[in-house]
């Protein structure tokens, strides 16, 4: 199910941080809807292009992502860092 006939849907997982934001923003440029999935959700002017999903709940949620929407493209802007 497309969120909207004329829109793609993207997934980005991580789409809270620094790069994630980044990548929200031109997507929504670009005319996508956004499915952000992370621990917080993302806030942004165009709340009628993005949709939430909180990664720090069951897996479930991811399930129900690919079960619900047909993904146009996806993105991976998890980083991970170790400070010592």
């Amino acid at each position: 199910m497309t969120t909207n006939n004329l829109k793609k849907n993207v997934l980005i997982i991580g789409g809270s941080g620094f790069i994630g934001k980044n990548l929200i923003d031109k997507y929504i440029e670009q005319g996508y809807y956004v499915l952000n999935y992370d621990k917080v959700p993302y806030e942004t002017y165009t709340q009628n292009s993005i949709e939430n999903f909180n990664a720090s709940s069951e897996a479930q949620d991811f399930e129900e992502i690919f079960s619900s929407y047909e993904i146009d493209h996806k993105t991976n802007s998890i980083t991970f860092f170790n400070i010592y």
